[in-house]
This record gives C-alpha cells, structure tokens and sequence, in this order.
C-alpha cells in the first residue's frame, strides 16, 4: 500500500434492457452515440464511441445546480427553493472575494466541501467586471457570460503539489452592476479529466475537448432552474441555449466527417428547453404571459426551432443523398396553466387520509400527517398514482384482485369527471392503468395509474414530492410555462421524418427506431424489444 490510498470513482444506471446501438455494435456495426439522454454511465461500445447526455450530474452532485452572487444579499443567505446556491458577495468599494463551497471532497468522513476563491473588480463607469477564479481574470460586461473557466481543485496536495485533483468547468453571468450580481453556472466535468467517466473510450471527452476548445458537459445542460427562479432573464438563458447550442452543433459535425462510423446518433435538447421556458409567451392565457416580453421573446421557440432546421440542412448536406437521415422529436408540446393537487384530490375523495397534521408542517413534502392504515392511493412524480397495495407497500391495505381493480376504476372515473370551477372544462383528458402506458416495465416499477390532463393542465409543483396543499387548483405562476410530462400521449406526438420512404400505413412511435436502425444493418431484433421497422422494404 503507497502514502494514499485512492480509487477511481463509479457510477451506475438503473437503466434497464440493451439500447439499440450496443445491439448493432455487437454485430460489428460502428457506432456513434452523442449525448443520448440516460447513457450515463456511458455503454463501451465496441469499435464504437459515446459521449453522454442527460444523466451526467455537475460536480456538486446534483442534476444542474447554479450559483447566484450578489451584494444585496443578506449575509447568510444560502439556500434558494429554485434550485441553486445563494451567496452574499462582501462589496468593499469596487472588490470582492468571496470562498464558497465547491464540489464535495470525495474522501468523505465529513469533511468540508472544496473551497472555491472568487473575485470581482467592479468598474461602475464602464458597466464591466473582471472576474478573477482559477489563475485567470476576464472582464465582463453587464449583461454578458465569460468564457470557459477551467479549474482544477486539489484534493491530496503535499508540499502544495495537487497529487489528486477534481477538475471542472464553468462560466459568469454578470447579471447587474450596481447592485453587483453574478450568476456562476453549474460546475461542470473537466472533459479531459472528469470525475467519472463520460465517454467510451473514456478519452473520447477529451479528444473532443482538444479538438473544438471546452464544452458544457452537465447533463441538464440548458439551466432553466436559473430562469425560473428568475436570477437570470430571458436574454441570458437564450444567450446560453445558443451558446450550448453552438457547442452540440460543432461536435456532431466533427464527428460526421470521421469516415469509421456506421450508425451515428446525436441529440439536440435545446427545442424542448426553449419551449418549456417560453409557451408561456405563446399563450394569452397563460398567468405568466407578458406582452412586453412576448413583444421581445415571442418567437424565442421559433428561433430555435428554425435554427434546428438549418443544422438538419447542414447534416444532410453532408451525409449526402445516398445516407439514410432520420430526425425525431419524442413528443409535442403543452401550455401548462393551471396545476393540479393530485395528492389533494385523492385526500377530498377520500382515497387518502391524513390525521391532525400541525400547522408548520401542512405545507411540507412526502405526505405529512398521512394514515397509512387507512389510505388507498398516493401519487408521485408527474401524474403517477400509486395504490396502497398489500404485499407490496410497507403498510399496504388494499387486496390484490377485485378490491384493487375496483379502486382503479373509482379514481380514473372521479378525475375523468373533475372540473375546473373557473372555467367549467374537464381537466383530465383520460386515467391510463400502468400496463396501457408502460407495457414494457418490470410490474414492480410502474405505477398503477397514470393521469393524462387535457390543454393548459398538469399536476401541481407540489405533486412529484408527495406534497398535499389545501387548495385542489393552483396557478403556474412559474416561467417554466410549457409541458408534456403528463399531457395524453394521444394529443402529444412527436415527429418523424426521413430522406428515404417511409412504410405506409404504420402508425409510427419512438419505439420504432430501435428496430428500424437494427433492421438498416440487418441486425436481428431482440424478441424483447418493441416497435416496428418503419423504412419502405423492411420487414
């Protein structure tokens, strides 16, 4: 054993079944795979590489945390409920510096979290601040992002040399002047050097790094926590939605002019970001609609999606047109008005009970003062209901068989038949039971049903953690403004499209790209896997 005992970090997917491209891989097919949205860990694809998407956290931990700076915040102020970091900066004339907590030591054993050392030189008259981290300064104008920082934090230092290190990225915001105000994006993995691996082979992040400069590599790469919490505005998020797009962009075609590939995959989520943030300038009757910012940001979702288009021309343009080009979109969009309490209806119809419940605690998450002797449902997540079942929950009292069909039964026809009293319109569009809308998932992970709400409708923000608010109806009052979490899958379709004939009279899915790619490369299809080969001539 040396001085230091180190180990290299792990992560592990709950993911289950063989995607698609490890299928083809196996058989001898190259692959690429850019930013798919839960490979992560990435697959080791041989003869292949993967670069990973959604799923890969920051290095706090977490799925997108930002960090928000400012001189009129009241020392100690630390936590915001929009999802970031709040921190003081000690103004003292035009400087500051200020250590806030970075990423977690990875030695554990309560040890506190590795420092970062911010400072700002403020220059009034300009509009500008310099922004000194990681043995580098920039100066920023008001209103504008920084470059890449790249830092490196050590952890194991004897004699002041880092033996081990956590290295990460991020980039300034400077959100105002007077009052100082800085927003630090989520603190991004190093690609030549993550924490964890992100590629496959693991040095792929790295080559992409060297070959196109620094790149956004948190999963949730699109920072709508930020907007929402309203740290940011509309300016700066599509600044850095353009920027982000920029970077996906130029990695896909890099990627495309390599000539060892077969199958090549890449993912574009900034049409799905823009739109949440934005449908909400898209609908009068939205409770956040604003004509002063409609008159600005109202073509924001148009923007994107005809820059989307272009990058498409772009793509095909190169690939030629003897390469077969599929572009899909996984579902549709909703304007998302009015929240639904789900935990509250079931509570009012008597499906779930709750006993004396005090009043600081009324308004907390995961079910406070719940009776589980004598409730029946429950619901999680965006639009999940669960049922009390015996021999599956921990205190489960409904029977399998009759009793549990019945309850089903009940809860779909009370929520199909709900209204809003403000409008008199139904607000549930149809109750799915698991198998209808999950056919493929293992029983013990599906929910019992899944509620599908109708136009301008979703669960409420309180319904994915178990929260039960007085009121059955509440206002989004959030700039997060469009969905389709919990719209009916019916009314929410995606799009598919293809330079080559597609077969007629098949009424095409997601899950049809599976096997439409397997059966291109005349790969057999796993008897596991669902959908159907959609181009002409395939069987």
């Amino acid at each position: 054993m040396g001085l230091f005992r180190t180990a290299r970090a792990e992560a592990y997917s709950r993911r289950q079944g063989t995607p698609f491209w490890d299928v083809a891989a196996a058989q001898g097919v190259r692959v690429t795979v850019l930013r798919v949205p839960y490979a992560f860990p990435p697959d080791v694809v041989p003869g292949g590489r993967m670069l990973s998407g959604l799923g890969v956290p920051d290095l706090l931990g977490t799925n997108s945390t930002f960090t928000y700076l400012a001189s009129d915040l009241e020392p100690g102020t630390h936590a915001d409920p929009g999802g970031g970091r709040l921190f003081p900066i000690p103004l003292r004339g035009d400087d500051a510096d200020v250590d806030i907590p970075g990423p977690p030591d990875p030695r554990g054993d309560s040890r506190p979290a590795l420092p970062l050392h911010l400072g700002f030189h403020v220059d009034r008259a300009a509009g500008t601040v310099t922004v000194r981290f990681a043995g580098r300064e920039e100066r920023v104008p008001r209103g504008g992002w920084s470059a890449w920082y790249a830092f490196r934090l050590p952890i194991v230092a004897p004699l002041g040399l880092p033996l081990v290190s956590v290295a990460g990225l991020c980039r300034f915001h400077v959100v105002s002047v007077e009052p100082l105000r800085i927003y630090l994006s989520p603190l991004n993995y190093a690609p030549a050097a993550p924490f964890v691996p992100i590629s496959a082979p693991a040095g792929f992040a790295g080559e992409l790094a060297a070959a196109l400069g620094p790149y956004k590599t948190v999963g949730w790469s699109e920072d709508t926590a930020s907007l929402n919490a309203e740290r940011v505005d509309e300016e700066a998020f599509l600044a850095d939605l353009h920027h982000t797009m920029d970077e996906v962009r130029a990695s896909t075609l890099h990627e495309l002019e390599r000539p060892d590939w077969d199958l090549f995959v890449s993912v574009f989520t900034q049409t799905d970001r823009v739109a949440h943030m934005f449908y909400r300038l898209l609908d009068p009757g939205h409770p956040r609609y604003d004509p002063v910012l409609a008159a600005r940001f109202g073509d924001a979702v148009l923007r994107v999606y005809e820059r989307m288009d272009s990058i498409v021309g772009e793509i095909a343009e190169r690939l030629g047109a003897d390469a077969t080009l599929l572009v899909i979109s996984d579902h549709g969009f909703h304007s998302y008005r009015t929240g639904l309490n789900l935990n509250s209806w079931l509570r009012d119809h008597g499906f779930l009970v709750q006993g004396n419940v005090p009043a600081g605690q009324r308004e907390a998450d995961f079910f406070p003062g719940v009776d589980w002797s004598r409730s029946r449902a429950y619901a999680l997540g965006t639009g999940q209901i669960y049922v009390n079942l015996r021999g599956r929950e921990g205190r489960g009292i409904v029977a399998p068989g009759p009793e549990y069909d019945g309850l089903l039964d009940a809860i779909a026809r009370g929520l199909e038949a709900e209204l809003d009293p403000a409008t008199g319109e139904r607000i549930v569009q149809k109750v799915y039971k698991g198998p209808e809308i999950f056919p493929g998932a293992p029983v013990g992970r599906r929910p019992d049903l899944q509620v599908a709400f109708r136009e301008g409708y979703r669960t409420s923000w309180r319904t994915p953690l178990g929260g039960i608010p007085a009121a059955l109806l509440e206002p989004n009052d959030k700039k997060w403004s469009g969905d389709h979490a919990a719209s009916d899958v019916a009314d929410t379709p995606g799009v598919i499209l293809s330079n080559h004939p597609l077969r007629a009279g098949v009424d095409a899915a997601i899950v049809d790209l599976a096997p439409t790619a397997l059966g291109y490369f005349g790969v057999p299809v796993p008897p596991e896997m669902e959908g159907h080969a959609l181009l002409e001539g395939m069987r």
